[in-house]
């Protein structure tokens, strides 16, 4: 990241970047609240909207119990500003806007509420805006992260979760291109039966479907292929457990090249760490509360080459490395974040050794005393 001081009176808009995956569990709110902290500290003026529906934690990873105001005070209040639902996190240069307590009208806005919603988030005085959005391809999810300049898709290393890590990613593809062709019916129809995998065109791969649609308009194939080329997608692996869970990101761009024609972006990987839930139990991020932990350092190094591919694309620079460039360069962090993670765990391990040696010393000498 390329920051060191917060400007003022901005005129552009936000780099907005949504965070979403087509699994729960997988971690999305530990990285988007990391990922927050560690922009923030190097001087980019932040804002984290929680957009997981029905299922907002983000006010409690940062000490929260029952913010003061919420998106559900927003969209019950017609004339109201995004801005004015900002919550402190307590860190300079991030703010947090959350969408706690059970709102059911949330669960399926509509479209001109999701329409407000993303205008006002492209006026809001920040220079970077995360969306932690829910888990799932619902309607709200799939429609906030086609609608960012770029979208990090957070997976856990494991067969079922990349497999949905790809449906999910087909699901933000398909909306976008209905968004596109959705005054053209006929091409429209095509779009509908391409998805059915025994259709009549004869499509099973987004390269099938661009070649269908250039025999009936050249023009709207090339916007579709346009598109493809230009979508910023990020992976980011999270709670893995070995250095060759590295290998499923180049597995899942190969199926994402093949099938969808687009080229993943690889951001890094996160290996499990017992700190991590220790920190969520203490209501604060780890970054914050163990900035030195090797899952701290390992986002510090993700939030750094994640905001300057996705600046440099949105700039028109395309990427500075291409996937393989950056599957070495996610290896070589690995293998070090590996062994270092490894040291930590034994000595996690031996600490509660220590104490369950102590609790039960105690328990014996309480029962020779009586």
């Amino acid at each position: 990241m390329t920051t060191d001081s917060t400007p003022s009176n901005r005129k552009q808009e936000p780099l907005i970047i949504g965070i979403g995956g087509g699994k729960g569990g997988v971690g999305k709110s530990m990285v988007s609240s990391n990922l927050a902290v560690q922009y923030a500290n190097n001087g980019l003026k932040v804002i984290l909207i929680d957009l997981d529906f029905g299922a907002a934690n983000l006010h409690t990873i940062f000490g929260l119990r029952q913010p003061p105001r919420s998106l559900g005070d927003y969209f019950n209040s017609p004339r109201s500003q995004l801005a004015d639902y900002l919550v402190p996190t307590g860190v300079n240069h991030l703010s947090l806007i959350t969408s706690s307590g059970f709102v059911p009208e949330l669960a399926n806005l509509k479209h001109q509420q999701r329409v407000k919603l993303l205008n006002h988030i492209k006026g809001l005085d920040a220079d970077l805006v995360l969306l932690d959005l829910g888990a799932g391809s619902s309607l709200n999810v799939v429609d906030f992260f086609s609608m960012c300049h770029a979208g990090v898709v957070v997976a856990t290393p494991e067969p079922t979760a990349v497999l949905n890590a790809y449906e999910f990613l087909k699901n933000v593809i398909y909306r976008i291109f209905f968004r596109v062709l959705r005054n053209d019916e006929e091409l429209t129809q095509i779009l509908k039966a391409s998805i059915k995998s025994n259709n009549d065109y004869g499509i099973h791969t987004v390269h099938d479907l661009i070649r269908v649609i250039k025999k009936k308009n050249g023009w709207a194939a090339e916007t579709l292929q346009d598109i493809c080329q230009d979508l910023s997608f990020h992976l980011i692996f999270n709670q893995a457990r070995k250095t060759t869970d590295v290998q499923l990101g180049a597995k899942l761009n190969q199926i994402c090249e093949k099938y969808l024609n687009i080229t993943l972006n690889f951001s890094g990987i996160v290996f499990y760490n017992e700190e991590v839930p220790a920190c969520v139990y203490k209501m604060s991020p780890i970054s914050l509360a163990a900035p030195e932990s090797v899952t701290s350092q390992s986002l510090r190094t993700i939030a750094i080459h994640t905001f300057n591919r996705v600046a440099q694309i949105v700039a028109g620079q395309g990427a500075a490395e291409n996937f393989s460039d950056q599957m070495a360069h996610v290896g070589r962090h690995a293998h070090v974040d590996f062994e270092r993670n490894l040291l930590t765990q034994r000595r996690l391990q031996r600490s509660r050794e220590r104490s369950y040696l102590t609790e039960t010393s105690a328990d014996l000498v309480s029962l020779e005393e009586k």
